[in-house]
């Protein structure tokens, strides 16, 4: 029997041999600028980014954008797809000044043709705050997560699966406040926002599931650096236990915790 992740790359390895194949059909067929052959352009991109293939994807996103924008307009929902999805290629490769200047388009237009509240334009917040964040302006980014979160919690209530993945990032945005300010030395500015970042990702995704075990790893890093191996030793274990239980012990996040505790104990 097949594991989890070998699934999981059998199926994504099947996902992106169908949608090849359906773009090989759709290029022949309707030719290369067709409305359903740039569709198929996208779909291939982003699946090829979910599997690390970031220059190739990024190659056929920019060719699917530069189309969209012959064919179909500027302000096209397709070709505002085609834009944010190679703006997330953009940011994940590292360019972020081009991710940003294309996600802020990206938010604009939505804005404007669907407005405030509509899922597309908060999924554009969510995306443009994440290169926000990359880009070390995390203030800025949690006010975007901060108005996601709001938006969702009125439209949907506290515990939609969409309100609680809003307060997630929300948490990790404040989480990654809290590490810059701990790398800083600024340990007792950084702690208040630490526990606030614990206390949203435990509420959104658990006690016990990975996006927690990130941040009990980064209060025990903060606690170490602070001087109080006692409770930063506690954070660390919780972490380890559920990276061992969810990822195996032999994962390279799981063997990073135990790292920073062996260190703590040696």
């Amino acid at each position: 029997m097949l594991s989890p992740i070998a699934n999981a790359y059998a199926d994504s390895a099947g996902k992106r041999a169908m949608q090849e194949a359906e773009l090989d059909a759709s290029r022949v067929a309707l030719g290369e600028r067709h409305p359903v052959t740039l569709m198929a352009k996208n779909n291939l991109g982003t699946t090829l980014r979910s599997q690390g293939c970031l220059v190739q994807a990024h190659e056929l996103l920019e060719s699917a954008l530069h189309d969209c924008r012959r064919v179909l307009g500027k302000k096209h929902p397709d070709t505002l797809t085609a834009m944010s999805n190679l703006a997330i290629t953009l940011c994940e490769e590292g360019t972020l000044a081009r991710a940003l200047t294309l996600q802020k388009k990206v938010l604009k237009w939505r804005r404007q043709i669907l407005g405030s509240e509509h899922p597309n334009t908060l999924e554009a917040m969510v995306n443009l705050s994440i290169t926000r964040c990359a880009l070390g302006d995390e203030a800025e980014a949690r006010e975007l997560d901060e108005m996601v979160l709001e938006i969702r919690q009125r439209n949907l209530g506290d515990e939609h699966p969409a309100t609680l993945a809003a307060m997630g990032n929300l948490a990790a945005t404040i989480n990654n406040q809290a590490v810059a300010l701990r790398n800083a030395g600024h340990f007792d500015d950084a702690e208040p926002l630490q526990v606030e970042a614990l206390a949203l990702m435990v509420k959104a995704h658990g006690e016990d599931s990975l996006c927690a075990a990130c941040t009990f790893s980064a209060m025990g890093a903060l606690l170490k650096l602070k001087g109080d191996p006692a409770q930063a030793l506690t954070f660390f274990i919780k972490a380890i236990e559920i990276r061992e239980r969810e990822l195996g012990p032999d994962a390279e996040l799981t063997q990073l915790v135990r790292a920073r505790l062996h260190e703590l104990l040696h």
